[in-house]
This record gives structure tokens, C-alpha cells and sequence, in this order.
């Protein structure tokens, strides 16, 4: 399977928008304001994780059903499941690293509101690290098949992808890896969409990936919009950017 483009992703997730490592610290925010009901913070957010003292940027993506996705500048990678109880949640997540491969599961735990994400990441029962999100401007940008039809390939040229009209997806990559699948959108309302990946001719790489996706730009002042996307299948993750 091709390598994702995470290289590129870090450097320019610099300038729009935090990631984990391992650290016991407690990062100090703002209060972030109550929800009177519990409603999943979709979307797409821009912030930073702490860890080891160290400050991360990053992008996340969060669906209707509490699937959320996070994209960190050091690599990282992240599939999060939440679970609300007024403006507070809770979830498991599944930590990849660089290469997309499995390194960690633990638990999530903080505060939200409709424009903020506060909370911490525990591993083996320690905080690991702490996380604060605010909500995209491309965000409320919504959803549709129309907007991400079209052919794309990565920005090294080593694989191609199309998404037709319907959704449905099919390319190749200069190893001879096979890709088909879907993409849907499960709110047109926000920038966020479902992605089912089936990856065949890849070897070990040979399986189903799921995930969620934005039509997004990575650098505010940059006028190039592309398909970023993150898919695990529980053991590998892959996180690109594609451009039409």
C-alpha cells in the first residue's frame, strides 16, 4: 500500500489548527460552556493536544453516530468513540502511529459544547496527554456527493483515485494495489463524510477499511481543496489527502 502523505499532512495541519503522546501533565484551559442537551459535536475541528509537555496541532473529525477521527502534526493517528451524558463524554480510542501502525488503545474523557472539545487521553491508567478543539470555519461548509465527485491522486502522484456521483470509489496505486469502495454523507449539514475502503493486490495491507473524510484545505490562506481521509481496519490505519 502506497505510504500516506502524513509527512505532508504534519506540516500543514501546522498552520490550520493538537496529538498525543505520553505525558501525566494536566493542560490548563478555558471553562467551556454547558450544552442543554446531548448533542454529538459533529464536524470538522481544528486544535492541539499536550503531552510530555510538548504541544501537538491537529484536525478532527467526528460523525453523527460518535466515530470521530484525528489527524496529529507529529503523525499520529487516532479513531475515537464517544459516548455523551449531558456536555460531558466519554469513549474508547485506538492510537496508530506514523506508519499506520496499531500502538495503544485506552480511554477519552472531557467537556464539549457545540464550538468546543476539552479532555484528556488515558492509557493503562495513566493521563497520557490532554486535547482542546474548537470547531472549524470549513466546518458548516456541508456535504454532498456533488462536492467531492471528481479524480484525485495523492500529491506524490503514486495513487489515483476517483469517486463517482453515486459515491462509489475505485483507483490504483504505482505498487498495484487495488482500491474500491464508498463514500456517503451521514449530515449534509457539516463538512463530514463516511468512508468504506476495501484495499486488495496489497499483500498484508488486504482488507476493509472504515473511517470518515472532509473536502477540506489544509493551509487557510491555500485556495487547493482536497478529500482528506482517515481508515482503519483495527490494526492498520491510513490517513491522505487527495487533490482533484
Amino acid at each position: 500500500m502506497n505510504k500516506f502523505a502524513i509527512a505532508i499532512l504534519a506540516s500543514t495541519l501546522t498552520a490550520c489548527g493538537g496529538g498525543g503522546s505520553e505525558s501525566a501533565s494536566t493542560l490548563v484551559i478555558q471553562e467551556t460552556p454547558s450544552t442543554p442537551s446531548e448533542v454529538m459535536p459533529i464536524g470538522l475541528w481544528e486544535g492541539e493536544v499536550i503531552s510530555d509537555g510538548v504541544t501537538y496541532q491537529a484536525l478532527g473529525l467526528i460523525s453523527p453516530n460518535g466515530e470521530g477521527r484525528f489527524i496529529v502534526d507529529d503523525g499520529e493517528q487516532d479513531k475515537v468513540m464517544l459516548t455523551l451524558n449531558g456536555d460531558k463524554f466519554t469513549g474508547s480510542i485506538l492510537g496508530y502511529d506514523y506508519d499506520g501502525l496499531f500502538i495503544a488503545s485506552g480511554t477519552i474523557a472531557g467537556s464539549y459544547s457545540t464550538t468546543l472539545i476539552n479532555g484528556s487521553t488515558t492509557v493503562g491508567g495513566n493521563v497520557i496527554g490532554t486535547f482542546s478543539f474548537e470547531v472549524s470555519d470549513q466546518s458548516n461548509e456541508g456535504a454532498s456527493l456533488d462536492t467531492v465527485k471528481g479524480n484525485y491522486s495523492t500529491i506524490d502522484a503514486e495513487t489515483s483515485i476517483a469517486i463517482d456521483i453515486d459515491g462509489l470509489l475505485s483507483g490504483s496505486d504505482t505498487n498495484g494495489c487495488q482500491y474500491n469502495g464508498n463514500v456517503t454523507v451521514p449530515d449534509s449539514s457539516v463538512n463530514v463524510y463516511k468512508l468504506i475502503l476495501e484495499v486488495s493486490s496489497c499483500g498484508i495491507f488486504n482488507s476493509t477499511y472504515t473511517g470518515l473524510a472532509a473536502y477540506t484545505q489544509l493551509f487557510d490562506d491555500s485556495p487547493q481543496k482536497g478529500f482528506l481521509f482517515q481508515v482503519d481496519n483495527g490494526v492498520y490505519s491510513v490517513t491522505d489527502f487527495i487533490i482533484k
